[in-house]
């Protein structure tokens, strides 16, 4: 029975490893765009907050 050429095992390997690091990349790009988003959704709210606390010591002063 004839073996395979090493040069195809080798290849073969490194297809498999460029397949999981790129898998890996992709979910720390996913990781990284949620945590941004969250972040953002966060200061939005603080953001929205603090302009309410000021329009209400507005109105307080009337």
């Amino acid at each position: 029975m004839q073996q395979g050429h090493p040069r195809h095992k080798q290849l073969s390997r490194a297809r498999h490893e460029m397949y999981l690091h790129n898998r890996l990349v992709f979910a720390l790009k996913i990781s990284t765009g949620i945590n941004n988003f969250v972040s953002g959704v966060g200061d939005v709210i603080i953001n929205v907050g603090k302009t309410i606390a000021k329009l209400m010591t507005v109105i307080e002063e009337k």
